[in-house]
């Protein structure tokens, strides 16, 4: 895409139950949102993967991102699809959100947000030792900041997030004055 917000990829994961756990213990779900453009990701951990979950989660992208969301991206599941009174739905509409989806049975067309979760499983999850779920979700947040503000991106000029939505909005002034 050519300026952040301009489509933002959504999707969730079961997360592996911690340590400890009883394996009759409910999983929560990682929810991400990854902006096309420039990588920024908003990420969450959620009791569940349904619509009021991944409505709140787009409320803390509409909140926290840097830019403004025109389309949310998604595969076809019952947390980002349904009737007009869906939450997810209709908080894409009070918030002038396109909806897009990925084909049906093709989760690859999602890749942006299905690469995200391998790497925050990788860099994230499988290194951290947390003795709950608190500190999960914390370590998940101080992850996110690492993400976007240090962490460099080769497919983006090995530059951070946060660097190419600066970099967007230096040449957009300069080209406007």
């Amino acid at each position: 895409k050519e300026n952040p917000g301009e489509m933002v990829h959504f999707d969730t994961k079961k997360l592996p139950l911690l340590q400890g756990e009883a394996k009759i213990s409910k999983r929560e779900h990682l929810h991400v949102a990854i902006d096309d453009y420039s990588r920024y990701l908003v990420a969450d951990i959620f009791p569940d993967k349904g619509q009021f979950s991944s409505a709140i989660h787009l409320i803390e992208v509409v909140e926290n991102a840097p830019f403004q969301t025109s389309m949310a991206y998604s595969d076809n599941g019952s947390a980002y699809k349904g009737r007009k009174d869906h939450l997810f739905v209709a908080t894409c509409r009070e918030n002038n959100i396109d909806q897009g989806f990925t084909r049906v049975r093709r989760p690859q067309t999602n890749g942006k947000a299905e690469r995200v979760i391998q790497t925050l499983m990788r860099e994230w999850h499988t290194k951290g030792a947390f003795n709950n779920r608190q500190e999960r979700r914390k370590s998940l947040q101080e992850f996110v900041d690492y993400y976007n503000f240090q962490r460099t991106h080769s497919g983006i000029g090995d530059i951070t997030p946060l660097q190419r939505i600066s970099n967007y909005f230096s040449n957009q002034s300069v080209n406007n004055a």
